[in-house]
């Protein structure tokens, strides 16, 4: 099996290109961890308000308090 060397003015640019890539693949992953945490908020907003409404409503059916 013969390998071929990634070379530009004699310089090995696979060292270059590794770099590039692990820093894009950092990059994507970091977008999509913001992604899953904003998800994440927004559901936790959403079961948040759902709980309090619920809640506001019991109150309200057992004493007639309205809040």
């Amino acid at each position: 099996m013969v390998y071929t060397k990634a070379t530009t003015n004699n310089w090995d640019i696979r060292p270059s290109v590794t770099i590039k890539v692990l820093l894009a693949i950092r990059s994507w992953t970091a977008r999509q961890i913001h992604r899953i945490e904003l998800a994440l908020k927004s559901t936790y907003q959403t079961v948040s308000d759902n709980i309090l409404y619920s809640k506001v409503i019991s109150i309200d059916r057992d004493t007639n308090i309205l809040i």
